[in-house]
């Protein structure tokens, strides 16, 4: 009886092993995709560049692209569709694979490239948490001429 258990023990272990080791190698590819943000950091340099997925820090302006992964929880400002809407699929999240919409605000939808890069903005969302349906967000857009403009965003 106690060898039984000690083979089924053994085999557990090995088993949850080799999926973390798979975890692993997964995490590592995940981290070393490449995506497009803006770079106002280097002297001189204002541009958008490629960054990997690992080194995104919170409060980059990122640009998505048609069928790229999503490499983090995100706000979005503008939408290169001109109605606003993004169509985001979440299968990783929630194992459903229809596209659920998501819709920038009308005025950061409105804004220019340019004008997002420079934008200075504080925001302020809901703590993370397992709703998926459900996000709930300001942003207080800071503009130099103007009171501060609040945004709800959901």
């Amino acid at each position: 009886m106690v060898i039984t258990f000690g083979i089924i023990l053994l085999f557990s272990s090995i088993r949850e092993g080799v999926e973390d080791y798979q975890r692993y190698k997964k995490d590592k590819k995940a981290n070393e995709k490449r995506y497009v943000y803006y770079n106002d950091k280097t002297f001189g340099s204002k541009t958008f560049e490629y960054k990997h997925s690992k080194k995104i820090r919170v409060g980059e302006i990122m640009k998505i692209f048609h069928g790229e992964e999503v490499p983090a929880d995100i706000c979005i400002l503008k939408s290169s569709n001109d109605n606003g809407i993004s169509f985001i699929d979440t299968v990783n999240l929630d194992g459903e694979s229809n596209l659920k919409d998501k819709k920038s605000n009308t005025k950061t939808q409105s804004l220019s490239d340019i004008s997002i890069c420079n934008l200075v903005a504080t925001l302020k969302c809901d703590q993370p948490n397992e709703q998926l349906e459900y996000w709930e967000g300001y942003m207080t857009l800071l503009n130099a001429s103007e009171e501060p403009i609040l945004i709800s965003l959901e």
